[in-house]
């Protein structure tokens, strides 16, 4: 499934997002917009969305085709 979100979201809430996990549907990756690396960095929304789905990693690509994999840093909420 692709999901497309607006230029500061994926408006997936969380209970949509665990949801989906439930169903066997896993958060492969998403996009941060911009070029340098530092755009790769995690926010605390990627994080969150990463327990909803109760999954240890996925990964963020820019717009350049860059993508860092990143894990899970807290417990499943």
């Amino acid at each position: 499934m692709v999901v497309r979100g607006n230029q500061f979201m994926v408006e997936i809430t969380p209970e949509e997002a665990h949801a989906m996990g439930k169903e066997g549907y896993v958060w492969s990756g998403h996009t941060h917009p911009g070029v340098d690396f530092n755009v790769l960095q995690p926010s605390a929304g990627d994080y969150a969305i990463l327990n909803q789905f109760q999954q240890d990693n996925s990964s963020i690509y820019n717009s350049a085709g860059q993508y860092l994999i990143f894990e899970r840093t807290e417990p499943y909420v």
